[in-house]
């Protein structure tokens, strides 16, 4: 079994050593005459730090022309892979935490599906190359999860143990902080309500947090915080019978 770090860092190593063998400099240098993007690489790995340049512009130029080239050059797919396996690792972290499924077959799956998103799009110029690959990989992954696992609520509460800097960690004096994260992680696993609702019922609250001001750093306006927070407090209470969640304070 393998982790996303030692599964995506074992695939850039071995396209690294393959990569910027000598060998690879006069498929270097073919690239370099045919696109402008690629000038001055002595190496199929040059082309690779020419895709993580901190310019997102020649980045970008540099990602596509490996991808236009990969259409009838087998080593410009594999610079091109290489070139999105920061995308695609961040792509599998995302997806292991958004669903019940193994980590280790996501990365793998992750990876294939990438790779796949390059085969179709060799010989193609695309304008946001990073993005399509990421983009596509991510999507087919998904929808093959979905087929066979079930989607995971994101926690709104993070740290329910209290010992982290979350939401739940700093639950006010006298409320049973266990108790109540629990319920409203149950409410959502049970789709009592979304996530989005308790993350703002606990704002509003459990801390206490003015709707102006949890409004203002999330770009929305008071109101729609305000009857999100109402609405959320129904739905638990008709859950619950009538019941009222312990340590959070009265609509008002």
């Amino acid at each position: 079994m393998t982790t996303a770090p030692a599964l995506f860092a074992r695939l850039a190593a071995d396209l690294e050593q393959r990569l910027s063998r000598p060998a690879t400099g006069p498929s270097a240098a073919t690239w370099a005459a045919r696109e402008p993007a690629l000038a001055g690489i002595g190496r199929a790995a040059d082309a690779v730090a020419r895709c993580r340049t901190s310019d997102p512009l020649e980045a970008r130029a540099a990602l596509s022309a490996l991808l236009r080239l990969a259409g009838d050059d087998r080593l410009a797919a594999d610079a091109a892979m290489a070139a999105v396996i920061p995308a695609l690792r961040a792509v599998a972290g995302g997806l292991t935490r958004a669903w019940r499924a193994d980590p280790d077959e996501i990365d793998q799956a992750t990876a294939a599906a990438g790779w796949e998103r390059i085969v179709a799009l060799a010989g193609h110029t695309v304008a946001w190359p990073d993005r399509v690959v990421a983009a596509g990989a991510r999507d087919l992954v998904r929808d093959r999860l979905r087929s066979g696992t079930r989607r995971r609520p994101p926690d709104p509460l993070p740290d329910g143990d209290g010992d982290g800097p979350g939401m739940a960690a700093r639950a006010p004096e006298g409320c049973e902080r266990a108790e109540v994260v629990d319920l409203l992680r149950r409410a959502v696993e049970e789709r009592v309500v979304t996530p989005a609702a308790v993350a703002v019922l606990w704002d509003l609250r459990a801390m206490r947090t003015p709707a102006a001001d949890a409004a203002r750093r999330d770009g929305r306006n008071p109101a729609a915080v305000r009857t999100q927070c109402r609405r959320a407090e129904a739905a638990l209470r008709r859950h619950l019978s009538g019941g009222e969640p312990a340590g959070l304070a009265d609509a008002g």
